[in-house]
């Protein structure tokens, strides 16, 4: 199955490369594409640049994903709950916690002209954030969990400058998080909090 958002264009020999590649290997479950910008070709993931070449437990979904469809309905597929902001990335640790790969070559490339991701409005700010504190408690395990669920609201903060409906936002998406039961992830899935170990090195290390 290939996931596209309806403003991503792959590149076609990245696309050709990724459904190769997932055709030849059983141990994956997914390949995702690394979303640039069409006209500054600046990426949307800077810390995938910095990776060591192609990795197989990636831990971060967007724009353009190649799904087995077999492993997309034994996860779960996207978490309805989650509403647009954060599924992507929960589905890549549902594969990942499933027992299978998701693989990210920082060469294959897809354009992604989304202003959300430059302008974030009040909807991202509490949906995100609340989204984000129920992906830490699904995912995360003991004082990774906790402090990356923190440490995402804090950044959550951040983004919502100096807007004070984004700031009120974004403390109510973090209040929902906390206070409301997280969906319950399928029985084929098994966090050991691995991946979300993994996910906060690439996202919040100097």
């Amino acid at each position: 199955m290939l996931i596209l958002d309806d403003d991503a264009r792959p590149d076609p020999d990245a696309l050709a490369a990724a459904v190769e590649l997932l055709g030849a290997r059983a141990d994956l479950g997914a390949v995702t594409l690394v979303p640039v910008h069409p006209e500054t070709g600046a990426s949307e993931w800077p810390f995938a640049d910095a990776a060591a070449g192609p990795r197989d437990d990636w831990p971060v979904m967007g724009c353009c994903n190649l799904v087995r469809r077999g492993v997309w309905q034994a996860v779960g597929g996207y978490e309805e709950s989650f509403f647009l902001y954060r599924n992507d990335t929960d589905l890549a640790m549902k594969i990942l916690a499933a027992g299978l790969g998701v693989h990210c070559n920082p060469a294959w490339r897809c354009e992604h002209d989304s202003p959300a991701a430059a302008q974030k409005s009040v909807r991202w700010c509490r949906l995100a954030t609340r989204n984000w504190v129920w992906f830490a408690r699904r995912h995360g395990r003991g004082v990774r969990g906790l402090a990356g669920a923190v440490l995402g609201w804090a950044w959550a903060h951040k983004l919502s400058g100096v807007s004070l409906s984004r700031q009120w936002a974004t403390l109510r998406g973090a209040l929902q998080g906390w206070f409301s039961e997280p969906p319950a992830v399928p029985r084929s899935v098994r966090p050991d909090g691995r991946a979300f170990a993994a996910l906060l090195r690439l996202r919040f290390r100097r």
